[in-house]
């Protein structure tokens, strides 16, 4: 569905569903201990392409669910990703007691709604994509609904905006979006700039246990790990050897 036609199409919720400010997603990673994990649900992406020919999203979320996934993260967009607020809204329905995060290219306030009517308990935004005003809008919108915000930022200066526009929970990227490139340094860097008390999460390339034990020592709450887990043949097997730190 175009945004446009979200516009004209999306009912703008007429009450939380729970209190405002921070939620579930914010506890989940706030709390001490191991390093958390978010798997991600997406049939496709503009890098890989086809991801996963036999797709079941619940069959799937029910592996992560069984492998001790922190969270689930649902792509919501159809062009690039094969997804639906509806796969999200089954997901959400038939586990509702795991953290489930919106994950799409928000540009306008109908998508927060849209997210928060098919039971999301967190939105991406993406800093590159929105002005400082936009970016400030967001997150009070979220805030006002009881969603929490996951930020997402790629270099120091969309950190820094990210910050200044109230982000309590920071996303990295290691995936420059403008030329599908991968560096986990970029995490490595940014990890030291984020402050105490903000939930920082890894996102995108992290494949393996040496990376998470990397992660996890430069103080990352949590990892955000989408097609290793959907090329796996055992995604619960692989999610729990990684939530566990085993070989």
């Amino acid at each position: 569905m175009e945004i446009e036609e979200k516009k004209r199409t999306i009912q703008k919720p007429s009450f939380p569903r729970q209190r405002p400010g921070k939620g579930a997603f914010f506890s989940t990673f706030k709390n001490s201990g191991r390093i958390k994990l978010i798997a991600e649900i997406k049939r496709k992406s503009p890098s890989a392409g086809v991801i996963c020919k036999d797709f079941d999203p619940l069959s799937i979320a029910d592996e992560y669910v069984k492998g001790g996934a922190s969270a689930i993260s649902v792509l919501t967009d159809e062009k690039f990703f094969g997804g639906s607020p509806e796969i999200l809204r089954l997901v959400k329905s038939k586990f509702p007691s795991t953290p489930i995060l919106y994950k799409d290219f928000v540009i306008d306030k109908c998508q927060i709604y849209e997210a928060y009517n098919a039971g999301a308990d967190a939105v991406l935004l993406i800093a590159a994509m929105l002005t400082d005003e936009k970016l400030e809008e967001f997150i009070q919108l979220c805030n006002s609904y009881g969603l929490d915000p996951l930020v997402e930022v790629h270099d120091e200066e969309e950190l820094e905006r990210a910050l200044r526009c109230g982000a309590y929970i920071v996303g990295v990227n290691n995936r420059d979006l403008r030329t599908f490139t991968v560096d986990i340094n970029v995490s490595l860097r940014l990890s030291d700039l984020i402050p105490e008390g903000v939930v920082k999460i890894s996102e995108s390339g992290i494949k393996d246990l040496h990376q998470v034990k990397l992660l996890e020592a430069k103080g990352f709450n949590g990892l955000l790990i989408g097609q290793a887990f959907m090329e796996s043949e055992n995604r619960s097997e692989l999610l729990r050897k990684m939530r566990l730190g085993e070989n």
